[in-house]
């Protein structure tokens, strides 16, 4: 018999949800599900704080912000760097809610988790185990989160595989594994007509059955575009996720990247009415 890709995030090893806190805020297990929001990239201080201001009066728990952009084109814009960092912290310190930034390298991992709370490897760096072991080595070190977006390619036990590899440094440290899991579409498969990826949400229920680990869904990059998010929201909270990755900007017809799926603070509020009505309706039933 095959031994398995993953043991310490198997249900087989732990039965029960495990839940993660980051600062008050807890996923997983009966918590409601958590709403991630902030802009696609950090462009500048006010950008970010009145974003940040906008995301916390709408009912966000989270706050995200990322100033080291893998793009796919080499001449567009590739985020602020090291530079951004400040201004992420303090929109975070200003408003209360913890941070999510996306690493590329190990440095930028050492970089991120001296200003935010949660390290994000991002899809196309989702099977880099050894950017994985990095940057879940530096969250295990300083007491931070991982959050790890499926590669666009990668099937559940790759995703989980990958998740495993993270999971052993916190294991190391003696820490119980402080990892997310984050569906954002596939490129697996016929393409969608319309979408950006080939959304995942159907994935929810196996992954949970596999693992014990938190799984937050990306309906932003999923539709590719600000009409899909609350369907997309809806039918991944339906199917079990933990909570919602929402890209929202101040202005999003400005904003330097992905402003086709980008929200406003105001269209956020109204979707986080609809998902805590959906929650309402089904615990009533």
């Amino acid at each position: 018999m095959a031994e398995s890709i993953y043991k310490i995030i198997s249900r087989e090893e732990h039965a029960k949800d495990s839940i993660v806190t980051i600062g008050n805020v807890r996923i997983g297990g009966n918590n409601p599900p958590v709403i991630i929001a902030g802009p696609c990239s950090v462009e500048s201080r006010r950008q970010m704080l009145e974003t940040a201001l906008g995301v916390k009066e709408a009912g966000a728990q989270m706050l995200r912000g990322c100033v080291y952009k893998p793009r796919t084109s080499p001449y567009t814009f590739q985020g602020l760097g090291r530079k951004g960092l400040p201004y992420l912290q303090d929109a975070s310190e200003v408003t209360g809610l913890p941070s999510v930034s996306e690493a590329m390298t190990p440095r930028q991992a050492f970089l991120i988790a001296q200003s935010a709370e949660v390290i994000q490897i991002g899809s196309r760096n989702g099977l880099n185990y050894d950017l994985i072991t990095a940057a879940a080595r530096t969250a295990a070190k300083f007491g931070k989160t991982l959050l790890l977006k499926r590669q666009t390619g990668a099937t559940i036990d790759e995703l989980l595989g990958a998740g495993e590899y993270a999971a052993l440094q916190f294991v190391r440290r003696e820490q119980e594994p402080r990892i997310l899991l984050c569906l954002r579409g596939t490129k697996m498969g016929v393409q969608q007509k319309n979408y950006r990826n080939n959304p995942d949400y159907e994935d929810i229920p196996e992954l949970k059955a596999k693992t014990h680990l938190p799984v937050i869904f990306d309906p932003s990059h999923a539709g590719g575009s600000r009409e899909y998010i609350l369907p997309l929201s809806i039918a991944a909270l339906a199917f079990g996720a933990d909570g919602l990755m929402i890209e929202t900007h101040c202005n999003p017809a400005k904003a330097w990247t992905d402003a086709q799926q980008q929200i406003t603070p105001k269209e956020l509020q109204e979707i986080i009415a609809e998902v805590n009505g959906f929650i309402s309706d089904r615990k009533g039933r």
